[in-house]
């Protein structure tokens, strides 16, 4: 199975598409057919080296696909059902295993993938902001686009 590689912490020059072998399947796994997969900024920061991983390094942790496979202990009505999913290992590959329930999110009817794909990378982005907003002295801020998923998140953070 083909997945895209971190192998150094130069940017984009440290990337390549490599073989690498599938995940292991449980009986609560679930393999899906990637569709969708958001560059966010934990991507960045990790090929650049801002974020210390091990090399080499399967990128993204969000994704959008099908699911295609579940195991004994999942239900079999997810089969062909498009999905949300978190995974630890990588998303930027073909397929990706997801062993753990509550990281895979049924998508509803009349969302596309690509706007199920930016509430993986909305909140990582909302996040990056928050921390860098929280290093200025002035408490007010003024957020453009704040009826987006970022600036809704965004908003919640810095709320609290």
């Amino acid at each position: 199975m083909k997945a895209v590689v971190q192998t150094g912490t130069h940017g984009a020059s440290s990337v390549a598409i490599s073989e690498v072998e599938e995940s292991p399947f449980f009986p609560t796994s679930v393999e899906i057919k990637t569709k969708k997969v958001p560059l966010l900024p934990y991507d960045i920061m990790k090929l650049y080296g801002e974020i210390e991983v091990g090399i080499p390094n399967i990128l993204g942790y969000g994704a959008v696909g099908v699911v295609t496979k579940v195991g004994a202990l999942r239900s079999k009505s997810l089969l062909g059902k498009r999905v949300i999913v978190l995974n630890p290992g990588g998303t930027f590959r073909e397929k990706i295993i997801s062993s753990m329930p509550p990281l895979t999110i049924t998508i509803p009817d009349g969302v596309t993938d690509a706007e199920a794909a930016v509430v993986v990378g909305g909140a990582d982005t909302a996040y990056m902001l928050m921390k860098k907003i929280l290093h200025f002295k002035m408490k007010k801020v003024i957020i453009l686009g704040a009826n987006s998923v970022v600036g809704t998140i965004l908003m919640q953070l810095l709320k609290n």
